[in-house]
Formats: C-alpha cells, sequence, structure tokens
C-alpha cells in the first residue's frame, strides 16, 4: 500500500529530525540556553498548576540530567534565572514567570 508507506516515511523523517535537533541542542547551545529550552517545554506539554508552577515536578538531579549539567551547576542557574525575574521557585516546584526573557535566552539573543 503506497499510503501506508507514505506516512511511515513522514513519521520516520519526523523522528529523525527529532533526533537531530537533540544532537544540536546538545553540543551547540549553553547549559544556560538547555536548561530553558527544557523548561518552556515542559510548560507547553505538561502545563502549570493553579499557582503558576510547572505540572510535572521533577528534582533537580532529574532536571540537570537532562540538560547535561551537574547539579551543583543547575542549581546556580535556577538560582540565577531567579535573580533575574525568569523563574519562581518553591521547595521542589518550578514556575516560569517570564515566558518571553526565556524564549529569547534559547533563541541566543
Amino acid at each position: 500500500n503506497p499510503y501506508f508507506s507514505l506516512e511511515v516515511l513522514r513519521h520516520m523523517a519526523h523522528d529523525l529530525k527529532e533526533a537531530d535537533d537533540v544532537i544540536v541542542n546538545m553540543s551547540q547551545k549553553t547549559v544556560k540556553q538547555r536548561l530553558a529550552e527544557a523548561l518552556l517545554y515542559l510548560k507547553k506539554n505538561y502545563g502549570e498548576d493553579d499557582n503558576g508552577f510547572l505540572q510535572l515536578s521533577l528534582s533537580r538531579d532529574d532536571y540537570a540530567n537532562i540538560v547535561g549539567a551537574a547539579t551543583e551547576s543547575l542549581i546556580r542557574m535556577i538560582s540565577d534565572f531567579k535573580k533575574k525575574g525568569l523563574l519562581k521557585t518553591e521547595g521542589k516546584k518550578i514556575g516560569i514567570v517570564n515566558e518571553c526573557a526565556l524564549k529569547e535566552l534559547v533563541d541566543g539573543f
């Protein structure tokens, strides 16, 4: 069936594009850019609770593994983002305060 084959190829191409994007992000973006992108991704895909915190609650170690950084470095970056008014935290919870600034950081501006 040619239609089925075409759809399978489209899905494979899409998955390959996503894998390529991950490799580019890991090799060419800074850790701050990767953290900002990960937080935006989590907000987009999992949403926020009523208090403006990310619905998905992860440990600092989990975030560090996602962005490929040491846990200590990640904690300092989160603290830096809080000082700049980009994030808010409450225990393990992280909330995005300034989404536009995070997007600019991801884009390198």
